[in-house]
């Protein structure tokens, strides 16, 4: 009796473990600070710094994918600090969204593009390497990805517009120079 029981448990152990795992919650952050290029015109802006990661406080959206893509792996990324009353990425004053292909890890994306919101203002802008903004995927692990993001002279909507710089925050970047990012378990592309 007790080995059929032992059996019987057994087989359960094995049935249930066979049904699929819990899918693997994505995680992930961005931190960067955003600022002005003082021109002729006299526009200037305070440095600010940026951080969105999954926190006690503020709501957040995050959203990463990775796979093949037509011309390497493409690579997605979206997150937004989302205060009381807001609802979406293009209500939020302190978001990032980046798209592109990279050929792969320690590669600048030679293509896509990227767009940053702040307060009462937003910029888009095109990747690679002629272009303002610029993203490097530093490690590619299946679907988990780290990289820096950096742009000099991107316009924003504001009027007059500013050339805005994206960089890093030390210490919580490892250099001044780019913003960072990390996520694990992103999605397959859609």
């Amino acid at each position: 009796m007790k080995t059929a029981l032992k059996a019987l448990l057994t087989g359960a152990t094995v049935l249930a473990a066979g049904c699929g795992d819990d899918p693997v919650p994505l995680t992930g952050r961005v931190i960067w600070t955003v600022s002005c290029i003082a021109d002729g015109g006299g526009a200037n802006c305070p440095a600010t710094r940026q951080r969105v990661e999954p926190t006690p406080g503020p709501r957040v959206l995050m959203e990463c994918a990775v796979g093949p893509g037509s011309a390497g792996t493409s690579v997605t990324f979206r997150v937004a600090a989302l205060d009381e009353g807001q609802d979406g990425f293009d209500l939020s004053t302190q978001a990032m969204f980046v798209t592109g292909t990279v050929n792969g890890a320690g590669q600048e994306m030679q293509s896509g593009r990227m767009v940053v919101r702040g307060l009462g203002w937003s910029f888009t802008s095109q990747l690679g390497p002629t272009q303002p903004c610029h993203v490097t995927v530093d490690t590619l692990n299946g679907k988990n990805i780290t990289g820096r993001v950096r742009c000099e002279g991107a316009v924003d909507d504001q009027a007059p517009p500013r050339r805005r710089v994206v960089a890093g925050d030390v210490p919580s970047t490892r250099t001044g120079d780019s913003g960072e990012f990390t996520f694990s378990a992103c999605s397959d592309p859609i």
